[in-house]
């Protein structure tokens, strides 16, 4: 797909744990802002139990004189601004591996590095997973935006992440932070097909998205050393489980460590898209496209590892619309 410079509607989502996005004023040209609210803390690493991830609201917000509406309960209405509850006791239990279809987690905890066997994941408690679905009074083509962000609750600030005096949440196993583990994040966007009248999602995810691949953790000379910008390539895999006790790692499907689409710049920079809106059918049903957003931590990363567990991330999420 060539880059192409075309009218452009902005779609930005924000998760955090209490600060929703007030509408801004627009100009003459659209901006559709989406703001998703939501603080993940992890304590992963592999084959562990871990503590509780508190999740408590789900935020969607779009200005009143965008021509785009969202619907977070499949349909039955559509708003501006929309809110979706989520269970006071939601939890993520356990880090998961997945191809962003199936997912898997330990059947029991072995080791750092192996399992015997696998039991599928849970969603909710090990795996979040998000529906929304637009429509649009005209057609749009959304991107995933280079705005986005997975990122250390303790921010982007080096001296608060690795090799200060002041590093917050500083693991025990060296002089870094455990919000390292927001290297270990995966999101999978998945497109649905509209099936009798509901949404199911297609076979294959649109693209997994890896961020923060020059975070990593490593052993030197028996110590352990954080890093930043690490050059040392990710060796990105999955367990793709046949039986409970049949499995053998894979490559993951459609994976992208880096997202290029820029509203500033209005190009999409050869990425996937992740929907289309043609408005091209008569019936106002056809005219909708639904998103699925699923999040986890993949428990095959080289971050999922017990010096950080016990860390804490934040995502914001942009989508640029294109019509």
């Amino acid at each position: 797909m060539l880059n192409k410079k075309v009218e452009k509607t902005e779609c930005t989502a924000l998760i955090s744990k209490r600060d929703i996005l007030k509408e801004k004023l627009l100009p003459a040209s659209i901006k559709l802002f989406i703001a998703i609210i939501l603080l993940i803390i992890a304590t992963y690493s592999w084959f562990l139990n871990n503590n509780n991830v508190a999740v408590n609201e789900l935020t969607v917000t779009v200005p009143s004189v965008s021509q785009v509406e969202i619907s977070t309960d499949d349909g039955l209405t559509w708003k501006k601004i929309a809110s979706l509850n989520i269970a006071d006791d939601c939890a993520l239990y356990k880090e998961s591996t997945s191809n962003g279809i199936d997912f898997y987690k330990p059947a029991l905890p072995v080791g750092d590095d192996t399992s015997t066997k696998f039991i599928p994941s849970v969603k909710g408690e090990d795996y979040l997973e998000y529906k929304v679905l637009f429509r649009s009074a005209l057609p749009i083509t959304i991107y995933l935006e280079k705005k986005s962000d997975v990122y250390p609750a303790a921010g982007r600030n080096t001296a608060d992440l690795i090799n200060s005096s002041h590093v917050i949440r500083a693991s025990s196993y060296g002089n870094f932070s455990r919000d390292l583990i927001a290297g270990a994040l995966r999101l999978a966007f998945i497109g649905n097909e509209l099936v009798d009248g509901n949404f199911i999602e297609q076979p294959a995810p649109k693209y997994i998205w890896a961020p923060n691949k020059g975070f990593q953790v490593k052993l030197v000379n028996d110590v352990y050393l954080g890093y930043l910008d690490s050059t040392d390539l990710q060796d990105y895999k999955y367990t793709k489980v046949i039986a409970t006790d049949n499995f053998h790692l894979e490559n993951l499907p459609n994976l992208v460590e880096t997202i290029n689409a820029s509203f500033d710049t209005s190009i999409t920079g050869n990425d996937i898209p992740l929907l289309d809106i043609d408005n091209t059918s008569e019936i106002a049903e056809e005219n909708v496209e639904a998103l699925t957003i699923r999040i986890w931590v993949e428990g095959n990363d080289r971050e999922a590892i017990h010096s950080l567990k016990g860390g804490q991330f934040k995502i914001n999420l942009s989508f640029l619309c294109l019509s």
